[in-house]
């Protein structure tokens, strides 16, 4: 697979983890006012995620420069499709949507690692047009997702809407770690996965 099919793997990969975190990402404040929770705890809830980024952020960082952007890639998106399914199991508990979140936020870390593997699998002269590629289909994903959640628990309602949201979610990521599996982890050269 030459480099610039590897490039628009990497586009998918980072549309499909915006487009499934924006699907529950927008009924989470609501749904946890439902649950019973003040504003000042959803507005926590709602910072567990970015705050947990951005002590994990180094550390996912340094594994991939160490142990491989591609297996790491691939360990982050697993256990992040595992949190997002478990929490549609655990829907009418705040502490364990809180915990799942902060999993989510150890290893919900698709956008660097792919910017870090476009960096190093891009033709040469076109890195920063890749990353800026790659930012803008994310984006899209990100402005297509809460159509889509709204639309659902707008039919069902908002407890069975979250539900099927975050299922659908955590399904995304499981696509994505296929990808990365199949297509990518295969034919990826050394410099982004050396344990190949």
């Amino acid at each position: 697979m030459d480099s610039r099919t590897l490039c628009y793997w990497f586009y998918f990969i980072g549309f499909v983890d915006l487009f499934a975190v924006s699907i529950v990402f927008p009924l989470m404040p609501q749904y946890a006012k439902e649950l019973g929770a003040s504003p000042g705890l959803i507005g926590l809830f709602g910072s567990i995620y970015g705050a947990i980024q951005l002590f994990s952020s180094p550390v996912i960082g340094h594994l991939g420069d160490t142990r491989g952007r591609i297996p790491i890639l691939f360990m982050c998106l697993l256990i992040a499709a595992a949190g997002y399914c478990i929490s549609s199991l655990c829907i009418y508990s705040l502490l364990l949507l809180s915990m799942l979140r902060f999993m989510a936020g150890l290893f919900k870390h698709t956008q660097d690692l792919c910017r870090n593997c476009l960096a190093d699998v891009a033709p040469k002269g076109e890195k920063s047009k890749a990353v800026g590629q790659l930012n803008a289909l994310s984006n899209i994903g990100f402005i297509l997702g809460p159509s889509i959640s709204g639309y659902i628990s707008n039919k069902l309602g908002l407890a069975t809407g979250i539900t099927i949201c975050f299922f659908l979610c955590g399904l995304l990521f499981i696509a994505n770690a296929c990808v990365v599996w199949f297509l990518v982890w295969p034919n990826a050269p050394s410099v982004v996965n050396p344990v190949n």
